[in-house]
């Protein structure tokens, strides 16, 4: 018996009909396939000076490194969710994860059972911006109560609104209200918000009399006089505030607490993707627009190497560890 000859075109399309193999995949497809699914995690609600920072970096980041990163907003969980989805990701450089140092220094010392471990679990990259706290006042506030202490004085009188709102629980903000009202003997509240723009809202419309908002946020309140900041966590007077005294100067050198952003990724990422990261990196905080978007923004840049970074989070936990410890907090 003679059988016809099949040459290999015919036999490859007749195994490929059958589902013998797989599509053909031009070349360079899955590449570009890839940078279109490169995001940027950031586990804070739109709408405050963290997500400009955090979008102006992105785009001065794809421009340099040659691909299209996105940012995804991963919420809950006070932000630890994002930091958990950036984990788990794959450490090829298309996942990456834009975090609040609270993530990866203060909540160590907060939370009992932190669904991560900061120091393995996330590879840093670079620092991006550093930020200081204000402590706000509303309209619900007198205008002659012009000082820290005058504000003291007035919540025991006006124990209705000893509430201090501070954006997630267990940030360096609610941190900080517990540190001034053990230190100033004083009945203040921390209630936590999930997102600034919500505690501006309440401020100016005099349902909350007092916040820890960061440096940045709440500018044209603070210019039109309806939101005022009586002190700044910095350790002296932040840009653009020439007005504002540290809580160093009031004498509450404990509260003296700067915080930052950076870039990080999955652990044990892949040395062509971390080198090319790191190099556009420390290229998008040298362009002109975010050099402009920085002082929009009353944030300083923070060109921070992985090493750099690496140590000032052991640094920033081993001092939140005390203040935690200082304060009696328990942890959650």
């Amino acid at each position: 018996m003679t059988y016809p000859s099949v040459n290999r075109r015919q036999l490859l399309q007749a195994m490929g009909a059958l589902g013998v193999l797989a599509p053909w995949v031009p070349a360079g497809a899955q590449a570009t396939a890839d940078k279109a699914a490169a995001k940027v995690l950031f586990g804070l609600p739109p709408g405050a000076a963290g997500t400009r920072l955090a979008s102006g970096f992105i785009a001065q980041l794809s421009a340099k490194q040659g691909s299209t990163y996105k940012l995804e907003h991963v919420l809950g969980r006070e932000g630890r969710r994002s930091v958990q989805a950036a984990v788990r990701a794959q450490p090829d450089g298309n996942t990456l994860l834009i975090a609040p140092s609270a993530l990866v220094t203060l909540f160590s010392a907060i939370y009992r059972q932190l669904e991560y471990a900061p120091n393995t679990d996330l590879t840093p990259i670079a620092g991006i911006g550093e930020y200081a706290f204000m402590f706000l006042v509303g309209p619900r506030v007198p205008s002659d109560v012009a000082t820290l202490d005058d504000y003291l004085r007035w919540v025991l009188d006006n124990p209705d609104f000893r509430h201090v709102g501070a954006v997630l629980r267990g940030s360096q903000g609610w941190l900080m209200t517990k540190q001034l009202a053990r230190e100033k003997d004083a009945p203040l509240l921390a209630i936590s918000y999930a997102a600034t723009a919500s505690i501006l809202a309440d401020l100016e419309g005099g349902n909350l009399a007092a916040g820890f908002v960061t440096t940045g946020n709440g500018a044209n309140a603070r210019a039109a006089g309806r939101l005022r900041a009586l002190a700044v966590s910095s350790a002296h007077r932040w840009i653009d505030m020439p007005e504002t005294p540290s809580f160093t100067e009031l004498g509450l050198s404990d509260m003296e607490v700067t915080a930052w952003y950076g870039l990080f990724g999955p652990a044990r990422m892949r040395d062509e993707a971390l080198s090319g990261l790191q190099r556009a990196s420390r290229q998008a905080l040298e362009a002109p627009a975010m050099t402009g978007l920085m002082e929009e923004i009353a944030m300083l840049p923070l060109p921070l190497s992985p090493q750099e970074m690496t140590k000032r989070i052991r640094r920033e936990s081993a001092f939140y560890e005390a203040a935690v410890r200082r304060v009696q907090l328990e942890r959650i």
